[in-house]
Protein backbone atom coordinates (compact mmCIF):
# COMPACT_ATOMS: atom_id res chain seq x y z
CA UNK A 1 0.00 0.00 0.00
CA UNK A 2 1.63 3.15 -1.05
CA UNK A 3 2.33 5.82 1.60
CA UNK A 4 -0.62 8.32 1.96
CA UNK A 5 1.83 11.32 2.29
CA UNK A 6 5.35 11.58 0.80
CA UNK A 7 8.03 14.83 1.87
CA UNK A 8 11.02 14.82 -1.09
CA UNK A 9 13.45 16.77 -0.08
CA UNK A 10 10.95 19.82 1.18
CA UNK A 11 12.30 23.12 1.49
CA UNK A 12 10.23 25.86 2.78
CA UNK A 13 12.62 29.77 2.38
CA UNK A 14 10.88 33.02 3.88
CA UNK A 15 12.93 36.56 2.90
CA UNK A 16 16.11 36.92 4.62
CA UNK A 17 17.16 33.54 3.20
CA UNK A 18 15.49 31.99 6.52
CA UNK A 19 15.23 28.39 6.01
CA UNK A 20 12.00 27.30 7.59
CA UNK A 21 12.39 23.99 6.17
CA UNK A 22 15.62 22.40 4.99
CA UNK A 23 15.70 19.21 2.95
CA UNK A 24 12.91 17.36 4.46
CA UNK A 25 12.12 14.56 2.82
CA UNK A 26 9.83 11.40 4.88
CA UNK A 27 6.79 9.25 4.76
CA UNK A 28 3.37 8.75 6.12
CA UNK A 29 2.13 5.28 5.83
CA UNK A 30 -1.54 4.56 6.04
CA UNK A 31 -3.18 4.46 9.60
CA UNK A 32 0.22 5.48 11.08
CA UNK A 33 0.07 8.23 14.16
CA UNK A 34 3.75 9.92 13.03
CA UNK A 35 4.31 12.87 15.91
CA UNK A 36 7.11 15.87 15.15
CA UNK A 37 8.74 17.24 18.04
CA UNK A 38 11.61 19.43 18.54
CA UNK A 39 12.67 22.82 20.02
CA UNK A 40 10.58 26.16 19.40
CA UNK A 41 11.08 27.36 16.05
CA UNK A 42 12.27 24.16 14.25
CA UNK A 43 9.84 24.03 11.74
CA UNK A 44 7.25 21.83 12.69
CA UNK A 45 4.32 23.71 12.37
CA UNK A 46 5.51 24.61 8.67
CA UNK A 47 5.51 20.99 7.99
CA UNK A 48 2.44 20.23 8.72
CA UNK A 49 1.09 23.55 6.95
CA UNK A 50 2.29 22.00 4.06
CA UNK A 51 -0.01 18.88 3.48
CA UNK A 52 -2.93 21.06 3.32
CA UNK A 53 -1.50 23.83 1.23
CA UNK A 54 -1.54 26.24 4.40
CA UNK A 55 2.12 26.89 3.71
CA UNK A 56 3.55 25.80 -0.06
CA UNK A 57 7.15 24.79 -0.61
CA UNK A 58 10.07 26.79 -2.12
CA UNK A 59 10.69 23.90 -3.80
CA UNK A 60 10.24 20.02 -3.09
CA UNK A 61 7.16 17.79 -3.27
CA UNK A 62 4.60 17.30 -0.96
CA UNK A 63 2.43 14.23 -2.20
CA UNK A 64 -1.11 13.76 -0.86
CA UNK A 65 -2.99 10.54 -1.68
CA UNK A 66 -0.28 9.90 -4.58
CA UNK A 67 -0.83 13.51 -5.96
CA UNK A 68 1.60 16.40 -5.85
CA UNK A 69 0.15 19.03 -3.17
CA UNK A 70 0.65 21.70 -6.18
CA UNK A 71 -1.72 19.65 -8.37
CA UNK A 72 -4.78 20.15 -5.83
CA UNK A 73 -7.28 22.61 -5.75
CA UNK A 74 -6.50 23.94 -1.92
CA UNK A 75 -10.32 23.86 -1.21
CA UNK A 76 -10.76 20.35 -2.46
CA UNK A 77 -7.58 19.03 -0.93
CA UNK A 78 -8.28 21.01 2.85
CA UNK A 79 -11.64 19.44 2.68
CA UNK A 80 -10.15 16.28 2.44
CA UNK A 81 -7.80 16.49 5.71
CA UNK A 82 -8.88 17.24 9.11
CA UNK A 83 -7.17 19.84 11.06
CA UNK A 84 -7.02 20.78 14.71
CA UNK A 85 -5.25 23.17 16.34
CA UNK A 86 -4.30 24.79 19.74
CA UNK A 87 -6.43 27.45 19.36
CA UNK A 88 -9.57 25.70 18.23
CA UNK A 89 -11.53 27.71 15.93
CA UNK A 90 -15.01 27.19 17.10
CA UNK A 91 -17.32 29.36 15.51
CA UNK A 92 -18.82 30.94 18.20
CA UNK A 93 -22.29 32.05 16.76
CA UNK A 94 -22.59 28.52 15.92
CA UNK A 95 -24.17 25.45 18.06
CA UNK A 96 -22.27 22.21 18.69
CA UNK A 97 -24.29 20.08 15.50
CA UNK A 98 -23.19 23.35 13.37
CA UNK A 99 -19.58 23.38 14.59
CA UNK A 100 -18.98 20.10 13.54
CA UNK A 101 -20.73 19.80 10.16
CA UNK A 102 -19.66 23.25 8.90
CA UNK A 103 -17.70 21.42 6.10
CA UNK A 104 -20.59 19.08 5.78
CA UNK A 105 -22.40 22.20 5.12
CA UNK A 106 -20.54 24.19 2.68
CA UNK A 107 -20.34 20.93 0.67
CA UNK A 108 -24.14 20.66 0.16
CA UNK A 109 -24.44 17.71 2.46
CA UNK A 110 -28.31 17.40 3.10
CA UNK A 111 -29.87 18.84 7.01
CA UNK A 112 -30.59 14.85 8.21
CA UNK A 113 -27.12 13.53 6.77
CA UNK A 114 -25.38 16.39 8.84
CA UNK A 115 -27.96 15.52 11.61
CA UNK A 116 -26.84 12.43 11.90
CA UNK A 117 -23.57 12.80 11.16
CA UNK A 118 -23.05 15.13 14.19
CA UNK A 119 -24.86 12.84 16.71
CA UNK A 120 -22.87 10.05 15.88
CA UNK A 121 -19.47 11.92 15.89
CA UNK A 122 -21.01 13.30 19.44
CA UNK A 123 -20.91 9.16 20.57
CA UNK A 124 -17.82 8.92 18.93
CA UNK A 125 -16.08 11.96 21.74
CA UNK A 126 -18.08 10.76 24.29
CA UNK A 127 -21.10 13.41 24.33
CA UNK A 128 -24.71 13.23 25.27
CA UNK A 129 -27.04 13.98 22.47
CA UNK A 130 -27.97 17.65 24.97
CA UNK A 131 -24.90 18.78 23.61
CA UNK A 132 -26.00 19.86 20.24
CA UNK A 133 -27.37 22.58 20.92
CA UNK A 134 -24.81 24.02 23.33
CA UNK A 135 -22.78 26.92 22.32
CA UNK A 136 -18.92 27.19 22.67
CA UNK A 137 -19.07 29.47 25.78
CA UNK A 138 -21.13 26.80 27.41
CA UNK A 139 -18.40 24.85 27.25
CA UNK A 140 -14.78 24.17 29.23
CA UNK A 141 -11.64 24.23 27.18
CA UNK A 142 -11.40 20.47 27.07
CA UNK A 143 -15.44 20.49 25.64
CA UNK A 144 -13.96 22.85 22.80
CA UNK A 145 -11.15 20.49 22.09
CA UNK A 146 -13.47 17.65 21.70
CA UNK A 147 -15.61 19.25 19.81
CA UNK A 148 -12.59 20.38 17.25
CA UNK A 149 -11.97 17.31 16.81
CA UNK A 150 -15.26 15.62 15.72
CA UNK A 151 -15.36 18.58 13.59
CA UNK A 152 -11.93 17.57 12.00
CA UNK A 153 -13.84 13.85 11.87
CA UNK A 154 -16.61 14.78 10.15
CA UNK A 155 -16.24 14.81 5.87
CA UNK A 156 -14.61 11.04 7.04
CA UNK A 157 -10.93 12.35 6.02
CA UNK A 158 -8.00 9.81 5.67
CA UNK A 159 -5.73 12.53 7.12
CA UNK A 160 -6.10 14.38 9.95
CA UNK A 161 -3.46 17.09 11.17
CA UNK A 162 -3.13 18.34 14.74
CA UNK A 163 -1.05 21.15 15.61
CA UNK A 164 -0.21 20.90 19.53
CA UNK A 165 -3.79 20.46 19.92
CA UNK A 166 -3.77 20.20 23.54
CA UNK A 167 -0.92 22.60 24.62
CA UNK A 168 -3.55 24.93 26.27
CA UNK A 169 -4.75 22.23 28.67
CA UNK A 170 -4.13 21.66 32.17
CA UNK A 171 -2.71 18.79 32.99
CA UNK A 172 -5.56 16.44 33.89
CA UNK A 173 -7.90 17.37 30.74
CA UNK A 174 -4.44 16.56 28.71
CA UNK A 175 -4.55 12.98 29.87
CA UNK A 176 -8.44 12.83 29.33
CA UNK A 177 -8.06 13.84 25.49
CA UNK A 178 -4.12 11.75 24.88
CA UNK A 179 -6.35 8.99 25.87
CA UNK A 180 -9.52 9.37 24.00
CA UNK A 181 -7.82 10.22 20.94
CA UNK A 182 -5.48 7.06 21.51
CA UNK A 183 -8.89 5.23 21.61
CA UNK A 184 -10.21 7.28 18.24
CA UNK A 185 -6.94 6.14 16.62
CA UNK A 186 -7.29 2.49 17.04
CA UNK A 187 -11.25 2.39 16.45
CA UNK A 188 -11.18 4.98 13.02
CA UNK A 189 -7.54 3.95 11.95
CA UNK A 190 -7.28 7.44 10.90
CA UNK A 191 -3.46 8.76 9.33
CA UNK A 192 -2.56 11.21 11.86
CA UNK A 193 0.49 13.56 11.54
CA UNK A 194 0.83 15.67 15.07
CA UNK A 195 3.18 18.62 16.04
CA UNK A 196 3.67 18.52 20.16
CA UNK A 197 6.75 20.26 22.28
CA UNK A 198 6.00 17.70 24.63
CA UNK A 199 8.31 14.11 24.70
CA UNK A 200 5.83 12.31 26.63
CA UNK A 201 2.90 12.97 24.90
CA UNK A 202 4.74 12.23 21.39
CA UNK A 203 6.00 9.15 23.16
CA UNK A 204 2.62 8.20 24.47
CA UNK A 205 0.66 8.78 21.13
CA UNK A 206 2.67 7.82 18.61
CA UNK A 207 3.52 4.92 16.48
CA UNK A 208 6.71 6.80 15.36
CA UNK A 209 8.03 10.07 15.81
CA UNK A 210 10.33 12.59 13.93
CA UNK A 211 12.72 14.56 16.06
CA UNK A 212 13.69 18.37 14.10
CA UNK A 213 16.34 20.55 14.70
CA UNK A 214 16.71 24.23 12.69
CA UNK A 215 13.98 23.21 9.74
CA UNK A 216 15.45 19.56 9.43
CA UNK A 217 14.06 16.52 10.68
CA UNK A 218 17.04 14.57 11.88
CA UNK A 219 15.57 11.00 12.36
CA UNK A 220 11.85 9.32 12.14
CA UNK A 221 11.54 6.29 13.49
CA UNK A 222 10.21 4.40 16.50
CA UNK A 223 10.83 5.24 20.32
CA UNK A 224 12.84 2.12 20.71
CA UNK A 225 14.91 2.99 17.23
CA UNK A 226 15.35 6.77 18.22
CA UNK A 227 16.91 5.51 21.77
CA UNK A 228 18.94 3.01 20.78
CA UNK A 229 19.95 3.71 17.32
CA UNK A 230 20.15 7.45 17.25
CA UNK A 231 21.00 9.01 13.69
CA UNK A 232 22.45 12.46 15.33
CA UNK A 233 23.91 13.51 18.46
CA UNK A 234 21.20 16.40 19.11
CA UNK A 235 18.56 13.18 18.75
CA UNK A 236 19.91 10.86 21.36
CA UNK A 237 20.48 14.23 23.86
CA UNK A 238 16.58 15.38 23.16
CA UNK A 239 15.73 12.19 24.49
CA UNK A 240 18.13 11.25 26.97
CA UNK A 241 17.05 9.55 30.46
CA UNK A 242 13.69 11.14 30.00
CA UNK A 243 13.24 9.24 26.64
CA UNK A 244 14.64 6.28 28.37
CA UNK A 245 12.41 6.40 31.52
CA UNK A 246 9.23 6.85 29.43
CA UNK A 247 9.54 3.63 27.84
CA UNK A 248 7.86 2.94 31.01
CA UNK A 249 4.75 4.07 29.03
CA UNK A 250 5.61 1.31 26.31
CA UNK A 251 5.66 -1.52 28.03
CA UNK A 252 2.46 -2.81 30.13
CA UNK A 253 1.93 -5.48 32.65
CA UNK A 254 1.46 -8.32 30.10
CA UNK A 255 5.39 -8.09 29.68
CA UNK A 256 6.50 -9.07 32.84
CA UNK A 257 3.81 -11.34 34.22
CA UNK A 258 4.72 -14.23 36.25
CA UNK A 259 1.91 -16.85 36.21
CA UNK A 260 3.35 -18.86 38.96
CA UNK A 261 1.63 -17.38 42.03
CA UNK A 262 0.19 -18.76 45.53
CA UNK A 263 -3.54 -18.95 45.07
CA UNK A 264 -5.76 -21.13 47.47
CA UNK A 265 -9.46 -20.93 46.93
CA UNK A 266 -11.71 -19.14 49.07
CA UNK A 267 -11.81 -20.63 52.62
CA UNK A 268 -9.21 -23.04 52.35
CA UNK A 269 -6.48 -20.48 53.42
CA UNK A 270 -4.07 -22.34 56.06
CA UNK A 271 -5.30 -25.45 55.25
CA UNK A 272 -2.04 -28.57 54.80
CA UNK A 273 -2.62 -29.12 51.66
CA UNK A 274 -3.17 -25.60 50.67
CA UNK A 275 0.20 -24.47 52.56
CA UNK A 276 1.69 -21.68 49.77
CA UNK A 277 4.82 -21.42 51.62
CA UNK A 278 5.91 -24.87 51.84
CA UNK A 279 5.07 -25.28 47.64
CA UNK A 280 6.66 -21.70 47.02
CA UNK A 281 9.85 -22.24 48.48
CA UNK A 282 11.42 -18.64 46.79
CA UNK A 283 9.89 -16.85 50.14
CA UNK A 284 6.79 -15.01 48.83
CA UNK A 285 5.15 -13.51 52.21
CA UNK A 286 1.34 -13.52 50.47
CA UNK A 287 -1.19 -15.89 49.34
CA UNK A 288 -3.79 -14.61 46.63
CA UNK A 289 -7.25 -15.60 47.22
CA UNK A 290 -9.69 -17.05 44.43
CA UNK A 291 -13.41 -17.98 43.92
CA UNK A 292 -14.43 -20.91 42.35
CA UNK A 293 -14.25 -19.21 39.02
CA UNK A 294 -10.82 -18.14 39.42
CA UNK A 295 -12.15 -14.65 40.61
CA UNK A 296 -9.15 -12.71 42.13
CA UNK A 297 -10.64 -11.51 46.07
CA UNK A 298 -7.89 -10.26 47.72
CA UNK A 299 -4.38 -11.28 49.32
CA UNK A 300 -3.33 -13.01 52.39
CA UNK A 301 -0.30 -13.27 54.68
CA UNK A 302 1.40 -16.17 55.92
CA UNK A 303 -0.91 -15.31 59.83
CA UNK A 304 -3.92 -14.88 57.82
CA UNK A 305 -4.20 -10.99 57.81
CA UNK A 306 -5.88 -9.28 54.76
CA UNK A 307 -3.23 -7.27 52.82
CA UNK A 308 -3.18 -4.09 50.91
CA UNK A 309 -2.37 -4.45 47.40
CA UNK A 310 -2.54 -2.85 43.65
CA UNK A 311 -4.78 -4.44 41.22
CA UNK A 312 -3.85 -3.75 37.71
CA UNK A 313 -4.77 -5.55 33.95
CA UNK A 314 -2.68 -6.87 31.40
CA UNK A 315 -2.65 -3.62 29.70
CA UNK A 316 -1.65 -0.80 32.47
CA UNK A 317 1.84 1.07 31.43
CA UNK A 318 4.37 -0.14 33.67
CA UNK A 319 4.68 3.43 34.93
CA UNK A 320 1.09 2.99 36.60
CA UNK A 321 2.04 -0.43 38.00
CA UNK A 322 4.82 1.26 39.55
CA UNK A 323 2.75 4.19 40.70
CA UNK A 324 0.13 1.69 41.96
CA UNK A 325 2.78 -0.69 43.75
CA UNK A 326 4.02 2.62 45.62
CA UNK A 327 0.52 3.98 47.12
CA UNK A 328 -0.22 -0.07 48.21
CA UNK A 329 3.15 -0.19 50.00
CA UNK A 330 4.05 -3.52 48.13
CA UNK A 331 6.55 -4.39 45.95
CA UNK A 332 4.42 -6.18 43.79
CA UNK A 333 0.78 -6.02 41.83
CA UNK A 334 -2.02 -8.39 40.60
CA UNK A 335 -2.77 -9.00 37.29
CA UNK A 336 -6.74 -9.60 36.38
CA UNK A 337 -8.21 -9.99 33.53
CA UNK A 338 -10.62 -6.61 32.82
CA UNK A 339 -13.64 -8.02 31.64
CA UNK A 340 -14.38 -10.87 34.51
CA UNK A 341 -11.65 -9.99 37.40
CA UNK A 342 -9.88 -13.63 36.61
CA UNK A 343 -6.98 -13.81 38.11
CA UNK A 344 -4.22 -13.74 35.27
CA UNK A 345 -0.55 -13.64 37.89
CA UNK A 346 1.34 -10.97 39.66
CA UNK A 347 4.00 -8.21 38.37
CA UNK A 348 6.94 -7.60 41.10
CA UNK A 349 9.85 -4.84 41.27
CA UNK A 350 12.85 -7.35 40.27
CA UNK A 351 10.84 -8.66 37.15
CA UNK A 352 9.99 -4.67 35.89
CA UNK A 353 13.77 -3.82 36.65
CA UNK A 354 15.23 -7.61 34.88
CA UNK A 355 12.44 -6.59 31.50
CA UNK A 356 13.69 -3.00 31.08
CA UNK A 357 17.43 -3.93 31.53
CA UNK A 358 17.12 -6.43 28.87
CA UNK A 359 15.00 -4.19 26.64
CA UNK A 360 16.82 -1.01 26.98
CA UNK A 361 20.37 -2.83 27.13
CA UNK A 362 23.10 -0.32 27.15
CA UNK A 363 20.70 2.15 29.48
CA UNK A 364 20.98 -0.77 31.95
CA UNK A 365 23.47 0.88 34.08
CA UNK A 366 20.93 3.50 34.75
CA UNK A 367 18.20 1.17 36.15
CA UNK A 368 18.22 0.96 40.09
CA UNK A 369 19.57 -2.56 41.68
Amino acid sequence: MPPVVVFREVTKTYPGNIRAVDGVSFELEEGEFLCLIGPSGCGKTTLLKMVNRLVEPSSGSVYVEGKEVMEWDPIELRRRIGYVIQQIGLFPHLNVEENITYVLSIMGVPYPVRREKARELLDIIGFEESYLRRFPRELSGGEKQRVGVARALASDPKIVLMDEPFGALDQISKEQLQNELLRLHRRLGKTILFVTHDLQEAIKLSTRIGIMKKGRVLQVGTVQELLFSPADPFVEEFLGAKGFFHTLHLLTASEVLEESVPVVREGRVGSPEENFLSRHPDGRGFVLVVDEKKRFLGAKNESGEVLRCATVTPFTPLEEVLRAMFVSGQTWAVVVDPEGGKLLGVVDFRSICSRLKAYCGRESEKMPS
